[in-house]
């Protein structure tokens, strides 16, 4: 046991042997900061991605070269693409009529903001829109609809004809879709929608339109009928789109008996169709076809009864759910009033998925 404690003391005290007090070094000089500017292009730029949209702006008003890098493509493209699809607890709000590699920064950052410009507006107390335009038709508009993305607006007429306004010119002016198709204003109440095809490169959908004359009884199909058109858009050499162009797919008569179409909802090649009928034991039905085979002048076409909807409704809404043999509930709203008036305001108070 002694010769252990002997043998700890020498090493302790061979160690402090070799102990030997610090020099006292002189104090370096600290290198100076490093500006956030002097950093490469490249770096900035991966910083910026990282950041949130609203730190962007802020960061762009600092200084030129930051503001210059701000607008850099990459930024806002990661911007957009969270949007540009639906999850399993959010829609798709975010829709661009062509394929997202033609589009530049300035484009995609005008579309990004002014989506979330939209956001904004529908937040507020008063809720103000972010935009309001006002546009003039020549027709009487019976029907309006607004296609994904809100620059296109549609306005179908009781004289059969179909028009377009482009939101987003500095001013908008009517368009013809679909020319005049009817002499005099015997159609009384006009119903449209749309199937966006997301499976094409450029903006393209199928419109449908139903015309229910006003007038009983009722003996022509020609103004008691119901259309669809394949409408796509136009193209300029650098392939942005710079208007709308409309073909005929089909044709079939209602019968004579329904004296309205409240609401239609198009999937592919299935349209549902909500109608008054006096003459069914239940005034109100919801019916859906397949639109290729019912096309022609006969009103001997198949058709599937939805059960329908119980108690007074005066207008519902369908909407189809991803799968074409599957419907989702019809939801009774509010009797909108039909518009008379040649100026139309547009609001946009939030986008729609």
């Amino acid at each position: 046991m002694f010769a252990a404690v002997k043998n700890v003391v020498l090493a302790v005290f061979n160690r402090s042997r070799l102990w030997q007090p610090a020099r006292v070094q002189p104090e370096m000089e600290r290198p100076s900061p490093i500006d956030l500017c002097e950093l490469p292009v490249e770096l900035l730029t991966m910083i910026l991605e990282d950041l949130d949209w609203t730190d962007v702006l802020r960061v762009r008003e600092t200084c030129k070269k930051l503001q210059e890098i701000s607008k850099a493509r990459s930024i806002w493209l990661n911007l957009c693409r969270p949007h540009l699809t639906a999850t399993e607890t959010a829609p798709q709000i975010l829709h661009l009529e062509r394929p997202i590699h033609l589009h530049t920064s300035s484009e995609l950052e005008y579309h990004f903001l002014r989506l979330k410009s939209a956001s904004i507006g529908w937040e507020t107390d008063d809720l103000s829109p972010s935009r309001r335009r006002e546009i003039v038709t020549t027709s009487n508009p019976s029907c309006m609809y607004m296609v994904e993305g809100g620059r296109w607006f549609l306005v179908a007429s009781d004289m059969g004809s179909i028009s377009y306004f482009d939101l987003e010119a500095s001013d908008p002016t009517e368009i013809s879709l679909v020319p005049k198709q009817f002499q005099d204003k015997t159609t009384g109440f006009v119903a449209m929608a749309i199937d966006v095809d997301h499976g094409s490169s450029f903006l393209a959908f199928n419109l449908v339109v139903s015309y229910s004359l006003s007038g009983r009884p009722v003996h022509d199909f020609k103004h008691h009928r119901v259309q669809l058109w394949k409408v796509s858009l136009t193209l300029d050499e650098q392939q942005r789109g710079i208007g709308l162009s409309a073909e005929h797919l089909a044709s079939f008569p209602q019968e004579l008996d329904i004296w309205r179409v409240w609401a239609l909802s198009l999937h592919g090649t299935h349209l549902a169709l909500s109608v008054t009928c006096p003459e069914y034991d239940e005034r109100h039905r919801t019916f859906v076809i397949d639109w290729k085979q019912a096309d022609g002048d006969s009103t001997n076409y198949s058709r599937r009864l939805l059960h329908p909807c119980y108690g007074q409704v005066t207008t519902v809404c369908l909407r189809f759910l991803t799968k074409p043999s599957c419907y989702s509930t019809i939801l009774p709203l509010r009797k909108q009033p039909r518009c008379h008036h040649s100026t139309i305001q547009v609001l946009q108070l939030r986008p729609c998925g």
